[in-house]
């Protein structure tokens, strides 16, 4: 609504509703009236730009005058950019903590939305471009979501991240064949029994009678192990899948070395 009070008594008024489109250069009359009331009430154009109001009054004599100027309206309809991610966790890790970050448009808001293998597990304001979390819904695959909204309620695209696959979970105890009689051979036969999770390493800790002969260290098995001094041996295996997920150990049979 425009509102304008005459110079001069018995004029009779006309508006234009001038337009200058968003990155334009030359102002257009889009609306005219003529009379026009001293409050004018107009609909703009759905077309984002400047908006302003000339009027120029015309006396009994027709005589025109120079037109006066409303202050300058600028009309946004159009949402933000859909945000783009600049940093985002991608592919597989043991890793809850995680962190995204997005550009976004000055001044607007943003939603977030964190889903858990197809499921939303929260949906939170994000506005300065960065959202932070510890993933606490389990292993599985995890997507970010973000919506924008500029300063005056336009809502933007949206824009999901890449998958990050949360894996917490270690390798199962292996089962370790061995040995299992009294024997005075000095040396012992290890494997693990069924399969390994693909790309997990293994490590042994060889004991006697509950005692640590050897500590953990990196081994590959099938082995063969070398025994001193009569005793009842013990292998024990674990495994670490690709991650950093160690597992629980398992132990071979007792194999009891009597010299």
């Amino acid at each position: 609504t425009y509102t304008f009070v005459p110079s001069e008594p018995g004029t009779v008024a006309t508006c234009d509703l001038m337009q200058l489109p968003l990155n334009g250069t030359t102002w257009t009359s889009v609306q005219t009236a003529k009379p026009c009331p001293s409050t004018w009430a107009v609909t703009l154009p759905a077309v984002d730009g400047d908006y302003t109001t000339r009027v120029t009054l015309t006396d009994a004599a027709g005589n025109t005058s120079a037109y006066g100027e409303s202050p300058t309206y600028s009309l946004d309809l159009t949402g933000p950019n859909a945000p783009a991610f600049t940093a985002a966790p991608s592919g597989t890790d043991n890793i809850p903590a995680v962190s995204w970050s997005w550009t976004y448009e000055p001044l607007s808001t943003g939603v977030c939305t964190l889903a858990h293998g197809g499921s939303t597990v929260a949906t939170v304001t994000c506005d300065t471009g960065t959202f932070n979390t510890s993933l606490g819904a389990g292993d599985g695959p995890y997507t970010l979501t973000v919506r924008l909204t500029d300063q005056y309620g336009n809502v933007g695209g949206t824009t999901t991240s890449v998958v990050y696959t949360l894996d917490l979970t270690p390798p199962g105890a292996p089962v370790v064949s061995g040995p299992s009689t009294t024997s005075n051979v000095t040396t012992a036969d290890y494997a693990i029994v069924g399969s390994v999770e693909p790309g997990a390493t293994s490590e042994c800790r060889l004991e006697r009678d509950g005692a640590v002969v050897s500590d953990w260290a990196s081994c590959v098995l099938p082995l063969t192990r070398s025994l001193s001094g009569d005793g009842s041996y013990v292998l024990k295996v674990r495994l670490t899948d690709q991650y950093g997920n160690l597992g629980p150990a398992g132990a071979s049979p007792a194999y009891l070395l009597d010299t």
